[in-house]
């Protein structure tokens, strides 16, 4: 996933995220998330796949995880001002 990619999709889908300590959760309403697997690295899912969790009708996912693993700056992508 190139840092763009994972960009537009947070910004365009309006993804709710909160900085706790070093970690940002990330929120992805169930609807959108077909559109978040088709722009996640396959090899990301490989070896037990991505934690997450369902919280009235969203996905909360790890966003420091994912950014590392595909070599994003995690305040690129989420601006940590609310920290």
């Amino acid at each position: 996933m190139k840092e763009i990619e994972f960009y537009k999709f947070i910004a365009n889908n309006g993804i709710e995220y909160h900085w706790h300590e070093d970690e940002v959760y990330f929120f992805i309403n169930t609807l959108d998330a077909h559109d978040f697997y088709k722009i996640l690295p396959p090899s990301i899912l490989d070896e037990g796949g991505l934690k997450c969790a369902l919280i009235d009708g969203y996905f909360t996912f790890e966003g420091v995880h994912i950014c590392d693993y595909c070599g994003i700056d995690p305040k690129v992508i989420f601006d940590d001002d609310e920290k």
